[in-house]
């Protein structure tokens, strides 16, 4: 019965009147509030599926740690009981599994340069990053090659003792380019050289075997284009650490994801921690959860504001109807009744706001994923704002908008100052 009154005088508005003006703007404050919500968490998880898809060609699916340091032996046994090494281990799932050693270093790279009889050696920090011989099928590296060698290729065994693949920000640093000739590949052997930081004195040591040869230049992105790529045994014969690795990266084959991250940490035991792809890059993950939890708490004040106006015509509406009161406590409604009343009006104005603002939100997310009309200025990746609803975000926008509505509803409606010349049943 208090539903259907509630109805009844929702849809009973007198034109032109104060507080059908007042619900009006009531229901669009809310509508627009909940557009924008629906837009701005899309459009937060459009760029982040946008630099996810950008880190999965790159962030391996698993990556393995060690624990207790920086580098551990692979060769090392692990479990006393099966004298097993974690590659023995790592083998067990090769059906499933693909992986790479990998032994990284901070270093600096110098390159000597001649100018008009006098002699530059311009120096760039870097980070090189030895990877065995499938690299590239763990990560697909190839990928991201802007300019390559004719003559010498990154991991050929051939030339691995050698050769190396530096980023974009490196080779524009030094002014270097790729060896397509042995001259070139000579002059570059002469002059590259690289410095360890991690020494114990407190100047950089400088490392310098038998020289090396760009053979590639790759740009990711800014954070990875400071890296420099070699076959695994030349990092290990320049910084002397034979049969070590920083970590194992792992690509799972034909994208299989069985607790694979369970499995693996369960056999490797506490020595080892296993990482998915969210723990490799968490920074990302984390800036976007606190962006995101500070649109929420702005669109909630904005709610609030909206509020407001929801108290006002809800105020408004129960003056309004002070002989109907009368009329219902005659006809042997009870005040508790009445509130109900009241109470579900308010709520019918936020759900109308509320559903309207969500299926014109997902309108026009729609429209901006087929026409992209919102663009963006500067120099990006793209040049529209990309979108992706999802579920989780408008039931999250569905639950809030409900529960302050009825909140606020509540409280306005359970008022005893609006019944007190009332009997009380």
């Amino acid at each position: 019965m208090s539903l259907w009154i509630a109805v009844k005088y929702f849809f009973s508005f007198n034109k032109g009147s104060a507080i059908n003006i007042i619900s009006l703007i009531t229901v669009l404050g809310i509508m627009f509030s909940t557009i924008a919500m629906v837009l701005v968490l899309s459009i937060f998880n459009g760029f982040e599926g946008l630099v996810t898809n950008l880190y999965q060609g790159y962030v391996p699916n698993l990556k393995i740690e060690s624990s207790q340091g920086s580098f551990f032996l692979t060769d090392s046994v692990i479990d006393f009981n099966s004298q097993q090494t974690i590659i023995d281990k790592l083998k067990k799932y090769e059906n499933d599994i693909i992986f790479s050693e990998v032994l990284e270093e901070e270093i600096i790279l110098g390159y000597e340069k001649n100018n008009n009889d006098s002699t530059e050696f311009p120096k760039v920090f870097g980070r090189i990053k030895g990877v065995s011989e499938n690299y590239n099928d763990v990560s697909n590296i190839t990928n991201y090659i802007l300019v390559e060698s004719d003559k010498y290729k990154f991991l050929d065994r051939q030339h691995s003792n050698s050769v190396i693949m530096v980023g974009l920000n490196i080779a524009n640093n030094l002014n270097l380019s790729v060896a397509n000739t042995y001259q070139q590949a000579n002059r570059q052997i002469n002059l590259l050289k690289i410095w360890s930081i991690k020494t114990s004195s407190k100047k950089p040591e400088l490392f310098y075997k038998n020289g090396f040869i760009n053979s590639a230049i790759f740009s990711i992105s800014p954070e990875f284009d400071n890296y420099i790529f070699s076959s695994i045994e030349l990092v290990r014969n320049i910084f002397e650490k034979p049969n070590h690795c920083s970590y194992i990266e792992i690509k799972f084959k034909n994208n299989l994801n069985f607790n694979i991250q369970d499995m693996l940490q369960k056999e490797l035991g506490d020595q080892f921690i296993v990482k998915n792809f969210k723990e490799q890059i968490p920074f990302l993950y984390k800036m976007v959860n606190t962006e995101r939890i500070g649109v929420y708490l702005i669109f909630i004040l904005i709610l609030l504001v909206t509020m407001i106006t929801l108290i006002g015509s809800l105020t408004i509406f129960i003056l309004q109807k002070k002989e109907d009161m009368f009329i219902l406590i005659a006809l042997g409604s009870s005040v508790k009744k009445l509130k109900n009343i009241f109470m579900i009006w308010g709520q019918i104005i936020v759900v109308i706001g509320l559903f309207s603002g969500l299926i014109f939100g997902l309108i026009f997310s729609v429209l901006q994923n087929q026409f992209h009309f919102l663009t963006i200025s500067g120099d990006f990746i793209i040049d529209y704002y990309p979108i992706e609803v999802r579920i989780i975000d408008l039931i999250n926008i569905f639950i809030i908008v409900n529960i302050m509505g009825l909140v606020t509803s509540f409280l306005v409606s359970r008022r005893n100052v609006f019944y007190k010349n009332l009997i009380n049943n």
